[in-house]
């Protein structure tokens, strides 16, 4: 399994190596950004497990990232210096899932973060692994790799069912409306065999099976 990874977003640069430091030390993988707006190219590139965000920062704070950004992020945990029973209210009222008030003790840090981060269900695809629970198909440095709507509904379906054969017509039955081209699906198939595997070095990930269906293989 591929280690966390945290996103840590904030202005006080000592405070980030600190962290960084620290969190490594118990095998985390960690990013930082000291902008919202950096944080925002961070989440358009890499998956991330949970998010550790400062309320005061330089162009937008923390409480408006969060806000406008609720429906797509990760857990976050806000650490800040505001800390008084309104502030806390307030984080935790617009969906943050902790809040830690500055100055704080690592190891609380670290035991919250452990009991924020779900034990979620990672499949590792050759090269590549799909978070179940995210939904998201990640690379070996954490860089998403992106998937259509339905791209993505395939792969989960298929990777709840690994190493069996998925008939052809349950694919299309699920898929697809009865006016939709059922050869949209290979063309979607072949698609995703080019993601999952896009350098050829494990054949077989996923393939048609003929006159059966296709079947995605996992070794366990």
């Amino acid at each position: 399994m591929m280690a966390p990874h945290i996103l840590l977003v904030d202005d006080d640069l000592r405070l980030l190596d600190l962290i960084k430091r620290y969190l490594h030390q118990y095998h985390y993988w960690v990013s930082s950004a000291t902008r919202v707006i950096h944080a925002e190219q961070a989440l358009s590139t890499f998956r991330f497990d949970a998010i550790i965000l400062d309320v005061m920062l330089p162009e937008e704070d923390g409480w408006s990232f969060l806000e406008r950004r609720s429906f797509d992020l990760p857990p976050v945990i806000f650490l800040s210096a505001m800390g008084g029973p309104k502030e806390r209210v307030k984080g935790l009222s617009l969906g943050a899932k902790d809040y830690i008030m500055k100055p704080f003790e690592p190891t609380e840090l670290l035991l919250r973060l452990r009991n924020l981060i779900p034990a979620a269900r990672i499949l590792q695809l050759g090269n590549v692994w799909l978070n179940l629970q995210q939904k998201v198909l990640y690379d070996a440095q954490q860089h998403i790799i992106p998937l259509t709507e339905l791209e993505n509904k395939v792969l989960v379906y298929m990777a709840h069912r690994p190493n069996k054969v998925i008939k052809r017509d349950e694919l299309v039955e699920r898929f697809f409306s009865a006016t939709s081209n059922p050869r949209v699906l290979d063309v979607t198939l072949s698609r995703l065999r080019k993601k999952l595997d896009p350098s050829n070095t494990h054949r077989g990930i996923l393939h048609a099976i003929r006159n059966q269906g296709y079947i995605l293989k996992l070794h366990t």
